[in-house]
């Protein structure tokens, strides 16, 4: 077996699988989340008047919001071998005129073209993608008791040698600390803007004695990825 995958199981509490996919494997195999939250997603359980209790209309900004924690969660769990992009209306084929989405609709939501900007995330900081290591316990806190559901969860992967961490807060995570950094240490930060790929510096930070960081405040209320990199970082990456 060279390649394993989640699917299904569509709401954050199921990314976890990816990392027991990951720890399960010396040296850890690739896995996907093959079938994540499909965009404009409607969920049989427990129906409200509109169909949506677990999901969104497709082509709205809520949508794309629980498309990114799917992407960047799934990541940062340990799904380093890509993500598959679903959405209502295209899976199908969907052509008919009784079809409630037409595959020629869902082409244009937004969420889909925001998919690309996870290779500018994982990319940022280039060959040592390789080592990272999925590990949300590094985030304090990283969770709320909303089980089923795309909101108010952090995921957090570091390399080995504690240079390098990238997180990823779902919309609504609370202010958080980061443990497990080196000691007595300054890190550059940098947000990531999910919804353009985009960077913007966060300044200098500086790890304690025990190794925990104080993270900034995120720049508004939606959904954010942070990097962290010791400083001297970028030289190791020349270096592989």
């Amino acid at each position: 077996m060279t390649l394993q995958q989640i699917g299904n199981q569509r709401e954050h509490n199921s990314y976890w699988y990816l990392t027991e996919i990951f720890d399960a494997a010396h040296p850890a195999e690739p896995a996907i989340n093959g079938e994540p939250y499909y965009s404009g997603y409607k969920d049989v359980r427990g129906l409200g008047g509109n169909g949506y209790k677990y999901g969104a209309p497709g082509g709205t900004e809520r949508d794309a919001q629980f498309v990114r924690s799917a992407l960047y969660g799934s990541f940062l769990s340990g799904g380093l071998g890509g993500f598959v992009y679903g959405a209502e209306g295209i899976w199908g084929g969907d052509i008919e005129p009784a079809a409630p989405t037409k595959m020629w609709e869902a082409f244009q939501w937004v969420s889909g073209s925001q998919v690309q900007f996870l290779r500018a995330f994982a990319d940022s900081i280039g060959r040592r993608y390789e080592d990272l290591q999925p590990n949300e316990d590094l985030v304090m806190p990283h969770e709320n008791d909303e089980v089923h559901g795309y909101e108010g969860w952090a995921y957090c992967a570091r390399t080995p040698d504690k240079h390098i961490f990238l997180i990823y807060f779902e919309k609504g995570a609370p202010q958080a600390q980061v443990r497990g950094a080196l000691l007595n240490s300054e890190y550059r930060a940098a947000w990531f803007d999910p919804r353009k790929g985009t960077w913007s510096d966060a300044g200098a930070l500086r790890s304690s004695a025990t190794g925990t960081v104080d993270l900034p405040g995120f720049p508004d209320e939606e959904d954010w990825g942070l990097k962290l990199e010791a400083t001297g970082a970028q030289d190791l990456q020349k270096l592989n």
